[in-house]
């Protein structure tokens, strides 16, 4: 399991498609519900109460995979 810091990463985040946005409806809704999850709980952990999108945030991309997401520049 990957692992940031001592934050458990799911399975999921090493999934290529999960770092773009689906283009079905229902998986991409189903997406958009794990990004909440993950960064509320990643942030819950770490006690971090902001997040800049201007700045490097480590959820936002996976260098096992080399992929960053661009699900979060339509994330509404």
């Amino acid at each position: 399991m990957q692992k940031l810091g001592d934050f458990k990463l799911p399975a999921f985040f090493n999934y290529p498609p999960y770092f773009s946005l689906q283009p079905v409806r229902d998986t991409r809704e189903k997406q958009v519900q794990l990004w909440k999850e993950l960064i509320l709980d990643y942030c819950r952990t770490q006690k971090n109460f902001v997040i800049g999108l201007e700045e490097e945030f480590p959820l936002f991309s996976n260098p096992v995979i080399e992929s960053k997401t661009n699900v979060l520049t339509r994330f509404n």
